[in-house]
């Protein structure tokens, strides 16, 4: 079987001759054709050139707006005064006017008596009503004063009864109407914060110097010179508030659960401490904005990501500060995220050894190869210090080794710096069969520049024959698209041999689906070499029921209702088997949804010592999609587990955050397969390179509404198929 180039007038003989010639390493001298016409066959080898490297441009900012707030002052003799939160503001300010130029008008301070309740709440209402700030500009709400949490109002619904308020200047005493001004509480918060984002776009932060605990002392326990930002609330909350801001219906809603974290996907909200902690000053300065703004310029805001900022910020005593958001991947005050290819670790120095801040939790594996920078900032053109190849990955670091004996040693400046993934090892590697056939011409020129192409990080292409194979290409009857097989029995024994859709035969199209297919199939299979943790957490998905309340969803501005779980776990020996009537035809086009049934996920802990943090992903194996149902809002070292010792995680219900799941087929399937993903971890870990779009489609599958070091993952097959379909019963091939 032969393979003849057009476009290097050549015939091979085999697939791998065949990347060899399109990849450039070999070419046929002179050009003439052979007897019958056809190109001749592969000789006379000789190297060409690499193809140029890829400049990156400047990165270009966007221009800020921020909302600067700092109460040392309170009207009310029931409120202590502080003494560092207007200087923590000004020193804010002027960072934002210094060192970020920033102009004096696109800032908007509020101190002491400018702070009332009515004054946050206009000066917030004002950005959301800006013609000044344009969606992505990014925004900057900093607050520093007191904090406090109390029970909620009659009928307001919380998990715990309570809800979280910042205190501003005027707070217990009487307003223009005569009432008593209470503080500003997170339902409302919530709901600007919501409404800014949906006017103005998610690139918003938010930072509160104050805390939520409710110890009601002037000052620590464990240091008499720290005054504390944060007060006891004596004064009951009537059932009424703030009807007028968010309407009785809305009020009656339910509260987000004990802290002012509402709404996540519309902003990323630096916190000075968690919810059962305090917050302090010392020395007329606030502990965290201190450490946070001399953080900030030792970095560079543009350098750094929310991730990286987490990590950078000195201990400080009696408090570990909470980043939450799903976007605290992105650089500070920057709407983009970096490259899911330019996925940079933390590299440090240590008695003349390598150890990068990522491991098999991170999905690094022996093998791969990192080139080392002394900054996150530079540009491909840059040298590296050095080059670096994974050697021992442990759960959440990795010993590192030079790439050869060869190799000189070099020092990273300040003992630590950045890893840039270079290479990839061969456990990542897709695995593609294709089938040597002149139909299949534009495949191969898919893969030659797939390798070829420059980018750092991507996955190898492995060709091999059809039953090792995670992917098989195969040309369409009609001779004019490609389809692709799925050979593997991970997928076949539930039914699904094919992905729903087909490319075009041209290279560009098909090389987007072989990046995500290497993608999807290395998140899909990698797992621990022991699974410890597995057994230590019981999983349930259940059908939910509506409760007939109705919840303000800040993440998606609108109503939804409150649902709660219903009837037995739908995971049997590890499959979920359910018929759907949702269909989704041609351009998204929904139909039956509205009689579809709803389902929910509960994670209950079996230890009583081990919290644990955890990302839970959904794999769509009919179009290569991989959709995040959860992923641990809090991130930093001391961040809190998503889900506690003996505790309760709910998903798609409750106070777990996210919507209930919806699953369906698409126009002329009977049964779709997927796999849920439940990724556990005894350490903090951020998930967002998981995650991607079907290559297909602009959008995939949103309708789908001190330990010892350990992570662990759990696979559950989710089938789905029309009434009446059926399915052979798994084949056990544990």
């Amino acid at each position: 079987m032969s393979l003849f180039l057009r476009s290097k007038n050549v015939i091979v003989k085999s697939a791998e001759e065949a990347l060899w010639v399109l990849m450039g390493k070999q070419r046929v001298e002179g050009n003439e054709l052979s007897e019958d016409g056809r190109g001749r066959e592969l000789s006379d080898i000789q190297e060409l050139h690499q193809p140029p490297t890829v400049q990156r441009t400047a990165r270009i900012q966007p221009p800020l707006h921020a909302l600067i707030i700092g109460i040392d002052r309170y009207l009310s003799k029931r409120v202590s005064n502080l003494r560092g939160c207007v200087a923590d503001a000004d020193a804010v300010a002027e960072y934002l006017q210094t060192e970020l130029s920033v102009p004096a008008n696109q800032v908007t301070n509020l101190r002491n008596d400018q702070a009332t309740r009515a004054g946050i709440i206009k000066a917030i209402q004002d950005l959301i009503d800006s013609r000044d700030v344009g969606h992505g500009d990014p925004i900057l709400i900093f607050y520093a004063g007191h904090g406090a949490s109390k029970r909620a109002p009659t009928g307001w619904s919380t998990s715990t009864g309570m809800i979280s308020m910042i205190i501003p200047h005027d707070c217990k005493k009487p307003g223009p109407d005569g009432r008593k001004v209470h503080g500003i509480h997170d339902r409302l918060l919530g709901s600007l914060f919501s409404k800014l984002a949906e006017k103005k776009g998610d690139n918003i932060t938010v930072i509160f110097d104050c805390c939520f605990s409710g110890g009601g002392t002037r000052k620590s326990f464990y240091e008499p010179t720290r005054l504390v930002r944060g007060i006891s609330y004596e004064d009951d909350l009537p059932d009424d508030l703030d009807e007028d801001l968010l309407g009785k219906h809305d009020a009656t809603r339910a509260a987000a659960p004990q802290k002012v974290a509402v709404g996540l996907a519309s902003h990323v909200l630096l916190a000075a401490c968690q919810s059962d902690e305090v917050a302090g000053e010392e020395r007329g300065r606030g502990l965290f904005s201190q450490a946070l703004l001399e953080t900030l310029k030792a970095v560079g805001a543009e350098k750094v990501t929310y991730l990286d900022l987490r990590r950078r910020l000195p201990d400080l005593p009696g408090q570990n500060p909470q980043f939450e958001g799903a976007n605290i991947d992105r650089l500070l005050f920057d709407a983009r995220a970096p490259s899911r290819d330019r996925a940079l670790f933390r590299i440090n120095q240590v008695d003349g050894s390598y150890v990068l801040e990522a491991g098999s939790a991170h999905g690094i594996t022996a093998g791969a190869v990192f080139s080392v920078y002394s900054t996150r900032n530079f540009l491909s053109s840059d040298d590296p210090l050095g080059t670096l190849v994974a050697s021992a990955p442990a759960a959440f670091t990795t010993t590192m080794s030079l790439v050869s004996t060869q190799s000189a040693p070099f020092d990273i400046p300040d003992r630590a710096g950045y890893a840039l993934q270079v290479s990839a090892s061969q456990d990542e590697a897709l695995r593609l069969h294709v089938p040597l056939q002149q139909g299949l011409l534009a495949v191969f020129e898919a893969i030659a520049a797939e390798l070829n192409a420059p980018t750092p990080g991507k996955r190898a292409i492995l060709l091999v024959e059809q039953d090792r194979a995670d992917l098989s290409v195969t040309l369409a009857d009609d001779g004019q698209s490609i389809e692709y097989l799925l050979p593997s029995t991970m997928i076949t024994r539930y039914g699904l041999t094919r992905l729903y859709h087909t490319s075009p035969p041209q290279p560009p199209a098909i090389r987007r689906v072989l990046q995500a297919a290497a993608h999807f199939f290395w998140h899909l299979r990698r797992s621990p070499e022991q699974g410890l943790l597995r057994h230590k957490v019981d999983i349930e998905l259940q059908v939910l029921e509506s409760t007939g309340e109705l919840n303000f969803d800040v993440d998606h501005f609108d109503d939804m209702e409150v649902y709660q779980p219903v009837g037995d776990n739908l995971i049997q020996e590890g499959v979920v088997d359910v018929e759907v009537v949702g269909e989704i035809g041609p351009n998204k086009v929904a139909k039956n949804f509205e009689s579809a049934t709803v389902y929910g996920l509960t994670l209950r802990s079996k230890t009583p010592d081990i919290p644990l943090y955890v990302g839970l992903f959904y794999f769509d194996c009919s179009e290569l999609s991989i959709s995040e149902y959860y992923a641990s809002p809090a991130t930093g070292p001391r961040a809190e587990p998503s889900l506690p010792a003996n505790g309760i995680l709910p998903i798609g219900y409750g106070d777990g955050g996210g919507r209930p799941y919806n699953y369906y087929l698409r126009q002329g399937q009977d049964l779709d397969v997927g796999f849920l993903r439940l990724f556990l971890s005894v350490e903090p870990i951020h998930f967002s390179g998981i995650a991607q779009q079907s290559p297909f489609e602009l959008n995939s599958r949103q309708f789908r509404a001190e330990a010892e070091p350990l992570w662990d993952a759990v696979t559950i097959a989710v089938v789905q198929r029309k009434p009446g379909t059926k399915i052979e019963a798994p084949v056990d091939t544990e």
